[in-house]
């Protein structure tokens, strides 16, 4: 009778948090048992984590890896807070709203830079808007979305070297997540299928740049992937 074979061995290469390192384990473990090895790792509770493959999270605790077709060396997306970071965004989030209930909202689409950019109406070839949902990151890069200027982009969400392409018919223009230090978005008043999305590259006025027409859907997910803030999943 031959001797029952070992489970095969597999590393499996992570990025989190800008930092890249390496789980060993075995294509057998189970995606629970995966997660744990991460906490390990990262003080990531395995309840916060999102392990994404391939542009897709990985569910289901009970699965074993080989069947997510997982192979050696294979590259993968850790998004996820330790509990400290949550309670952290929680507290600073808190005090953000008492100080600020007395202000009177102002909505940015009201203002006439852009209003001036949403008049123009949605790009034909704009993604369709769901207002209320939350989908993730779309494999194919988001097109029919206005910038600053009024011209249109397309926007590519490289995760894995976490870089956000915004290309125009002439060129594109790489953006580091790390470059990118706030993501705020806020549905277009009377369109709410859509958003302006305003990317915070500075510290002034003078460093945001501003998305028009961004599908509803897709907002929490570029926030949580260009922010890391795995609280609002």
């Amino acid at each position: 009778m031959s001797a029952p074979t070992s489970p095969q061995p597999i590393e499996l290469i992570f990025k989190y948090s800008h930092k890249t390192f390496t789980i060993e384990t075995t294509q057998e473990a189970t995606l629970g048992e995966l997660r744990q090895l991460l906490h390990k790792q990262t003080e990531v509770a395995p309840a916060l984590q999102k392990i994404m493959f391939k542009g897709k999270a990985l569910s289901n605790d009970s699965t074993k890896l080989t069947e997510f077709k997982l192979r050696n060396k294979e590259k993968l997306l850790l998004v996820g807070s330790s509990i400290q970071e949550v309670l952290k965004v929680a507290e600073q989030s808190e005090q953000t709203t008492e100080t600020s209930k007395d202000d009177e909202k102002v909505y940015l689409s009201d203002l006439p830079q852009h209003k001036k950019i949403i008049e123009k109406g949605v790009p034909e070839e704009a993604i369709k808007g769901f207002r209320n949902r939350h989908e993730s990151l779309p494999t194919t890069p988001l097109k029919g979305i206005y910038n600053n200027r009024g011209g249109k982009v397309r926007l590519t969400f490289k995760t894995f070297t976490e870089e956000l392409w915004i290309s125009t018919e002439s060129n594109t223009q790489k953006l580091p997540f790390s470059s990118i230090r706030n993501v705020i978005s806020e549905p277009i008043r009377g369109n709410e299928d859509y958003h302006i999305m305003t990317l915070q590259l500075g510290s002034s006025d003078t460093t945001k740049y501003y998305l028009y027409f961004v599908p509803a859907q897709y907002t929490r997910a570029i926030k949580n992937s260009i922010m890391h803030d795995f609280s609002s999943l």
